[in-house]
């Protein structure tokens, strides 16, 4: 139980940085903004954390096959997320039966829980003798490891919206302040991003306990049959301290939820309040003692594929004109598709002219349920054709124009020997041109203008070495069957210098087995 508590206090809360002032207050609210909270199991150390954002991808692109075509700068492979190992089922426990062999398995878990949601509830009440002033903050939102957050942060101070919205992509961290219609970049991650954490003894909360675990019941939670617990805590197993006072806590209590199957966690409640004698001297306020209220809440979201936030991309250099351009996604999506079947898609432009296009689904069904799923899903709703070199190939799939945007997941290379860049028309994934570019595709693909063998993935019908320095290998899915005149009337556009958006896709229809294709069909 110890090292769960310990795994679990890793789940810190994060920390907010604003200009809001409030009279007597303002002190106060200012070092609620930099609250950071740490809890430790047994009087040991918190386990130190980093977070590696992923390396960004400057453009996703096949190259010439010439002495000209660009050197791709070697950026490092995303590391995919470790995966759950099956536990066999236990037997349901019993009160003081089998709950140190489960507890036991559900540290291993706790090694899996790399993307929740939040919730907590905050607020600080200084009791002065005469009056009782509380200042509240609610904060709720959702975080994806390593490098994705978005949340909100209510409070009644903060004006008629009650609310800043914030999000955080990488070591990118905006916030959207209560009546502003635009986003401003910050320096800092927000109240709403748990990814800056205290580390260490750095944390200004810290909570110590030695206490018991104690089996409640089996319930259902989140779709789960599940285990419940609580911490079997009495007042002298606590002790908090804040702002470095030492303080008596007389109200605290953690639950947690772990699934039956195979002890993964599900969701941690952990709620407390203490009351710190003299606090306002080292706060800076009127006499009298401070209370503080705490009430946090993860859910586990691993298995949930939901779309956590919206990329930003600055139009110019103001603040407050960051605008949402398109989805990015938790991951790569489940299989959609039956790859026993046929799948076309038709490719309508803005200009109105429209391309058929053959897709590949018994040969590479991954690509083509990726391509599929976004498509059906509306991100290529709007996308230019960013990148087109005449002679060569027409490349789209990024919404925001520059070679540089992506889905928010990558995936691997899928070759077939029977899938070759042998034809003008052929559609084949962009990567990132490293490491053969595995690992990289997300959105982005490109149509051929010409043969491109030495894009292929297979040579002389054995798997090509695409580590081999100057190599490109890409994964075809798809041709052209209708309409490819179109697709070479496409105005050519260099993104790094055009000052024009460029010929845009309006919707990709797909078609199963000739009938229209519909998702969560």
């Amino acid at each position: 139980m110890t090292k769960t508590i310990q795994q679990i206090a890793n789940l810190k809360s994060p920390i907010i940085h604003t200009c809001l002032k409030f009279l007597k207050l303002s002190l106060l609210l200012s070092i609620l903004l930099f609250v950071q909270i740490n809890f430790a199991c047994n009087n040991s150390e918190s386990e130190q954390t980093s977070n590696k954002s992923n390396p960004e991808i400057k453009e996703n692109t096949p190259v010439l096959n010439s002495s000209q075509k660009p050197v791709p700068t070697p950026i490092e492979t995303p590391t995919p997320n470790p995966t759950k190992t099956p536990i066999p089922t236990p037997t349901t426990p019993k009160l003081g039966i089998g709950v140190k062999e489960i507890l036991a398995e559900a540290n291993q878990s706790m090694e899996n829980l790399k993307s929740f949601a939040f919730l907590v509830e905050l607020s600080m009440e200084l009791i002065d003798g005469e009056s009782n002033i509380i200042v509240p903050f609610n904060i709720e939102g959702k975080f994806v490891a390593p490098d994705r957050s978005s949340s909100t942060i209510s409070n009644p101070f903060l004006g008629p919206s009650n609310s800043i919205e914030t999000i955080a992509i990488g070591n990118k961290f905006y916030e959207k302040l209560p009546g502003n219609d635009g986003w401003n970049i910050t320096n800092q991650a927000s109240f709403g991003d748990p990814r800056n954490m205290a580390l260490g003894d750095s944390g200004i909360l810290r909570l110590e306990t030695t206490a018991g675990i104690k089996f409640i019941d089996k319930e259902q939670l989140l779709g789960y049959d599940s285990y419940k617990f609580d911490l079997d805590i009495s007042d002298s197993d606590i002790n908090m301290q804040l702002f470095g006072l030492t303080a008596n806590n007389k109200d605290t209590s953690v639950t947690y939820w772990i699934s039956e199957e195979d002890y993964y966690l599900l969701k941690l409640d952990v709620q407390t309040s203490s009351k710190i004698q003299e606090g306002q001297s080292i706060l800076g306020l009127p006499p009298g003692d401070v209370k503080i209220n705490i009430k946090i809440s993860f859910t586990n979201i691993n298995d949930e594929s939901i779309i956590i936030n919206e990329p930003l991309v600055k139009q110019n250099n103001n603040q407050g004109d960051f605008k949402i351009t398109h989805k990015t996604y938790l991951k790569a999506p489940e299989m959609i598709i039956d790859n026993e079947k046929s799948y076309t898609a038709i490719l309508e432009m803005d200009n109105g002219s429209s391309v058929e296009i053959e897709l590949f689904a018994n040969d590479v069904p991954v690509t083509v349920n990726n391509f599929v799923f976004l498509a059906s899903d509306g991100y290529y709703d709007g996308v230019t054709f960013h990148r087109v070199i005449p002679g060569f190939m027409a490349q789209t799939g990024d919404p925001t124009g520059t070679g540089s945007g992506g889905p928010g997941y990558r995936f691997e290379n899928e070759f077939s020997p029977n899938r070759l860049h042998d034809e003008p028309g052929i559609l084949s994934m962009a990567n990132a041109g490293i490491q053969n570019g595995a690992g990289t595709n997300g959105s982005q693909f490109f149509i051929t203008y010409t043969e491109t063998h030495y894009l292929d993935g297979y040579e002389n019908g054995a798997p090509k070495n695409c580590s081999a320095p100057m190599t490109s290998c890409h994964s075809v899915f798809g041709k052209v069957t209708k309409g490819m005149e179109k697709i070479i009337a496409i105005a050519p556009r260099d993104p790094q210098t055009a000052n024009f958006k460029g010929d845009s896709i309006k919707t990709i229809r797909i078609f199963e087995n000739n009938e229209p294709f519909k998702l969560n069909q």
